[in-house]
């Protein structure tokens, strides 16, 4: 077994992880991942992190919870853990204190996102924040949080290379969008893979058309975004997980409303996603081929379940295609208020995957109802 094989698991397996072995249910570890990845995704976009930065600490926070339990674990040290490591594998090296200082203004909201240090240091002003029964100063608060990130990160960094074996290898789909989308392409509207798929609007020239086809390529990037909320990087590679974005973000961006051939499929997606290999050209740009379209089928109703349950999130900073560092909101605003228009989008009729998942081959012991996610 290769490294990378190691780390794909099953969906059922969900159900019989350390966390959920030992009371959480599958909501509530689900739950904390997202909350978990969301931390480690606004502290990266506060550090400027490279995109395969803050993938791969995504990646390892997943990882490390199929062989730890978050009732052992709190996601924010592990999530914090994860950056400061990812900083350093990806040759992207931020400062412990830096990592530190950022995670306590992303976890503290009674602190001013733009209050720094040495101003504190300097202000003879003082800010009283109650702080385990005491109020302190901002100044002394954040002296000692600092200490206690600081000491967190050290000592779980262990911990995490441990149960990752020191297996830092990580695939991103993000790498796999950029491959198959031109950086040069990026506000021509021209694109080889829409000419694989006989879009209509690819050969027209207008801005309107131009502009919906760019956006298929910037949101199909936001989509793998949101991704990383969900373990999808513990059931699929990179390259299922880059195609089920596309797919999700061409349904979203020129689905029934762009031509009434969409209405002849019970899903939209089923146009493109078939067994039969002359309607799968497209695939060859991923790097796949039609054995892959059950996987692809299976990514997107995993991710379609996450739009619906999701509601829209805050923004964060999020570094996009091309180098261009921007504040974006995530996909997940655009792709529910899609959802829950009169025409919902339906998964693809092929798709067999239960999620979640609801049947466990181990004792039922191992799914009880316990406290809220947000106590865990």
């Amino acid at each position: 077994m290769t490294g990378l094989q190691q780390w794909y698991f099953s969906p059922i397996d969900m159900l019989k992880t350390p966390s959920t072995l030992h009371g959480c249910t599958l909501s509530e570890e689900l739950a904390a991942r997202q909350k978990g990845v969301e931390l480690l995704l606004r502290v990266a976009g506060q550090l400027r992190l490279p995109v395969n930065a803050f993938v791969a600490a995504a990646s390892y926070f997943h990882r490390f919870y199929m062989r730890n339990s978050i009732r052992d674990y709190n996601y924010r040290d592990i999530a914090a853990t994860c950056i400061f490591l990812a900083t350093k594998v990806e040759e992207c090296g931020r400062k412990l204190k830096d990592v530190a200082t950022t995670v306590i203004f992303k976890t503290n909201a009674n602190l001013k996102p733009d209050t720094d240090i040495q101003a504190l240091e300097n202000s003879k002003v003082v800010h009283n924040v109650y702080y385990f029964g005491h109020y302190l100063s901002h100044r002394q608060f954040i002296a000692k949080e600092h200490k206690k990130w600081t000491e967190n990160i050290l000592v779980y960094e262990e911990t995490l290379l441990d149960s990752l074996c020191f297996d830092l290898v990580v695939e991103s789909p993000h790498a796999c969008l950029a491959t198959v989308f031109d950086p040069t392409d990026l506000g021509t509207g021209q694109y080889p893979i829409f000419d694989t798929m006989d879009i209509a609007l690819s050969v027209d020239p207008g801005s309107e058309n131009k502009q919906a086809l760019d956006s298929v390529v910037l949101n199909a990037w936001g989509i793998a975004h949101d991704t990383l909320r969900i373990p999808v990087c513990l059931f699929f590679n990179a390259k299922i997980i880059a195609a089920s974005c596309f797919m999700i973000s061409l349904v979203s961006c020129l689905g029934p409303s762009a031509t009434s051939e969409w209405t002849d499929f019970p899903s939209p997606f089923d146009r493109y996603l078939s067994t039969n290999p002359s309607a799968l050209p497209w695939l060859e740009k991923f790097s796949l081929n039609v054995t892959d379209v059950q996987k692809i089928s299976d990514c997107i109703f995993i991710m379609l379940h996450f739009y619906r349950t999701s509601e829209p999130n805050e923004r964060v900073q999020s570094p996009i295609p091309f180098q261009q560092v921007v504040t974006q909101s995530s996909c997940i605003e655009t792709i529910y208020l899609m959802l829950h228009r009169a025409t919902k989008l339906v998964a693809p009729t092929i798709a067999a995957v239960q999620w979640p998942p609801t049947s466990s081959p181990v004792s039922s012991q191992s799914t009880h109802d316990h406290e809220q996610a947000n106590n865990i």
